[in-house]
């Protein structure tokens, strides 16, 4: 019973990686990056009232929802220049990457890909 019980609590026990720990994550160092934007089309919705002489019955205003629209420029993505490896990358990513921006592994593939 004892041996049984030690095998489950081994068998339950987090096996740690040690390739993790031997290499670390690889960076690559943001030389630019730049916010591209775009139009997009923002509906403003506000409540209009005719005047009192013109409701449609007594005490009741005749009124009505009216849908605006307007462009406004949003930040669509980042066209991020960045140096990994001795060569020098570009790549458009959804957000601002700051000062490095973590890399695959090259051994792992044969073209660098972004995490």
């Amino acid at each position: 019973m004892n041996k049984i019980l030690a095998l489950l609590i081994a068998a339950c026990l987090p096996m740690t990686a040690t390739h993790a720990a031997d290499s670390p994550r690889p960076y690559a160092q943001v030389i630019s990056s730049r916010p591209v934007y775009g139009e997009v089309r923002v509906a403003e919705r506000h409540r209009e009232c005719a005047p009192p002489d013109e409701a449609v019955a007594e005490d009741v205003a005749a009124c009505r929802t009216v849908t605006a629209w307007r462009l406004e420029q949003r930040v669509e993505g980042y066209d991020v220049l960045y140096h990994y490896d001795g060569r020098t990358y570009n790549t458009r990513l959804p957000y601002d990457p700051g000062e490095r921006l973590p890399v695959r592994d090259r051994s792992r593939g044969a073209a660098m890909r972004l995490q």
